[in-house]
């Protein structure tokens, strides 16, 4: 008897067919991104998927996660980050957030203000969430949850991990009709402090 899984079982990681909105396999990579500054920003946008408007697999700053043909309660996507860290002599804080369409859309849930330590350089951090959909139509509904850890030498380890956000999952309103983007996004109250974004992964899984 054979005991070699299946090659797709509920749990496998797919991708999509632009032609026929199926989930089939693999990733989305996305290039590097580098925020400074004390203003809200985006660090991570998601890919194109059908029904956005826009070609699969594109990279622009429009609208991109599809309307009905890509949404249906359970459909979760996950997004994976990584990049690094740098402080200045006065490091501040920091707030990871998750967000729906602009930086002032609603939100999926942020992090705690996250103390960081000084003087630290390129130093690496990992984001991992995941996005469900609750239900869908016009007054559709997600809600996230996620977790950050970052080198013990820029957040200390006692501080770690970092919940995104810290207590229960928000229920984030979305009209799953009409084509959007989810931004990941890092708020710093320092300007001497750099988040850069150098890996997105974006899946998807029923």
């Amino acid at each position: 008897m054979s005991l070699r899984a299946p090659a797709f079982g509920p749990y496998d990681w797919r991708h999509f067919d632009s032609a026929t909105a199926e989930v089939l396999s693999s990733v989305d990579i996305g290039a590097a991104v580098s925020i400074a500054g004390t203003t809200e920003a985006a660090i991570a946008v998601s890919p194109t998927y059908p029904g956005s408007g826009a070609a699969v697999g594109t990279q622009t700053t429009a609208n991109r996660v599809g309307g009905s043909v890509f949404w249906r309660p359970g459909l979760t996507i996950e997004v994976i980050l990584r990049g690094t860290l740098t402080t200045g002599v006065t490091p501040g804080t920091l707030v990871l957030n998750w967000r729906l369409d602009t930086i002032a859309g609603a939100s999926l849930g942020a992090s705690a203000s996250l103390t960081l330590i000084a003087s630290q350089t390129t130093l690496s951090w990992e984001f991992i969430g995941d996005i469900v959909c609750r239900s869908v139509g016009t007054g559709g509904t997600l809600f996230g949850m996620g977790k950050l850890e970052v080198n013990n030498a820029v957040l200390a380890s006692t501080a770690q991990p970092v919940m995104v956000p810290p207590s229960a999952p928000v229920t984030c309103a979305i009209d799953t009709t009409a084509a959007h983007q989810i931004i990941v996004t890092a708020l710093e109250s320092n300007a001497g402090t750099s988040m850069i974004c150098q890996q997105q992964f974006w899946r998807t899984r029923d």
